[in-house]
């Protein structure tokens, strides 16, 4: 029996920590409060954050000041609890990582790991030491592919933008225009091929989406799946497996061209377009994700097994035709 399940049993309520109280939180935080007798611990670095509300202890504290969450926890004599990613950045991770060796009984994979995944130049360069396709991937201010075209992006922003550059030519006007921050883009060799996302869950459940163009994503049955996109499945396995995150929810871009593949970005933050599809056939994904976080429930084999349908995914709206979304 872990830490927490016995602290259940002794009838003292348990506490658990939610990292960040934005908006997007604060489905997570009625599904706790609607379901669970346990006391809600959240930090935020605004005194106005939308979820204060909702917890019975309010640390105004930034999701990335692990040290002074920490501190604060043992002020207040709590040496046990689970601890919950926020929903709106994968950062909060790396906290997730470093608290819970202190306070919570469940494993989590090395901190170097993830910080590991969240450095496009770092597992770039893991990539190609552990036998994957890599980008050669290097900073704009130093070491780039000698390979043309190139796309340039920022070294730690998602979804920011992308420059495709074809010549060395282009990258030089490129940095004489950017010549104030060049530390904070790269350049990656660009590869062409199909997109795929693929959210993979604890027992080895998958969510599997093709893009499909403008930010619009499809959603692939297992009986759907191609050689193509079987492979880039089989990528995202094989990175899950030597990276040893078997256990988190982990979302992964892989492209595939021709029969290659190229892991692009590792994400640890809130799987939106899973969630659309819960919602279109009226599944909890917060509830699926307490009773794994908390009760030791795998509901998610369960979900995606329900789904019937092919789905069109664009952000968080979803629909079976893809001529519905917005």
């Amino acid at each position: 029996m872990s830490e927490f399940e016995t602290t259940k049993a002794t009838g003292i309520r348990p506490h658990l920590l939610v990292l960040g109280l934005s908006s997007s939180n604060i489905p997570l935080l009625r599904v706790v409060r609607d379901n669970y007798e346990i006391s809600l611990i959240g930090s935020d670095r605004s005194p106005q954050a939308a979820g204060r509300d909702y917890v019975d202890i309010f640390l105004n504290i930034s999701h990335q000041d692990a040290d002074g969450i920490a501190r604060c926890l043992y002020q207040r004599g709590i040496h046990a609890c689970e601890i919950l990613l926020g929903t709106t950045t994968d950062a909060a991770f790396e906290t997730l990582v470093f608290l819970g060796e202190a306070f919570s009984s469940k494993g989590f994979p090395p901190l170097s790991t993830i910080r590991r995944c969240r450095d496009k130049l770092l597992l770039d360069r893991w990539l190609a030491q552990n036998g994957f396709n890599y980008l050669l991937s290097g900073s704009i201010s130093s070491e780039i592919p000698e390979r043309y075209p190139i796309v340039v992006k920022g070294i730690n922003t998602k979804n920011g933008p992308v420059h495709r550059l074809q010549t060395a030519e282009q990258l030089a006007a490129f940095k004489t225009k950017n010549s104030s921050e060049l530390g904070k883009w790269m350049a990656q060799r660009e590869v062409r091929g199909i997109e795929y996302r693929i959210d993979l869950f604890p027992g080895g459940s998958f969510l599997i989406l093709r893009h499909e163009g403008a930010e619009t994503y499809r959603n692939l049955l297992a009986k759907d799946l191609c050689t193509e996109s079987a492979l880039a499945l089989e990528c995202a396995n094989a990175f899950h497996r030597k990276s040893e995150l078997e256990g988190q929810i982990v979302k992964y871009d892989v492209i595939v061209e021709g029969e290659e593949t190229y892991l692009i970005d590792v994400g640890f933050d809130h799987p939106l377009r899973f969630e659309a599809i819960c919602k279109a056939i009226g599944a909890s994904y917060w509830k699926a994700y307490l009773s794994f976080g908390l009760d030791n429930r795998n509901l998610f084999s369960d979900i995606i097994e329900g789904i019937q349908d092919s789905y069109y995914i664009k952000g968080s709206a979803c629909t079976t035709r893809v001529g519905d979304l917005p």
